[in-house]
């Protein structure tokens, strides 16, 4: 795991699959690991958390969480606030 420290920059919210990567590729270069670091503590390929970054191909829930837990970070899931429209990129 991370080392224990003060948890490192603020809460990010998604909206679609893209925001997801660019937030755990960030949370991922915060945390001063190489693909395959992470990779490894997460049980999956470094191709895999190439493939997760640039938006290719689909990652599972699974996956995401893996990868979640081995950043030391948890998903929220929660309502929007009713003044945010759907958007097409959020699906």
């Amino acid at each position: 795991m991370l080392p224990t420290k003060k948890r490192r920059g603020p809460e990010l919210s998604t909206r679609s699959a893209a925001q997801l990567a660019h937030a755990l590729k960030r949370w991922r270069t915060e945390a001063a690991l190489t693909q395959e670091e992470l990779a490894l503590r997460a049980g999956v390929r470094q191709g895999t958390i190439s493939k997760m970054e640039k938006g290719a191909g689909a990652t599972t829930a699974r996956t995401i969480y893996a990868i979640c837990a081995a950043l030391d970070l948890e998903l929220i899931v929660r309502a929007r606030p009713p003044s945010v429209s759907l958007q097409p990129e959020d699906f």
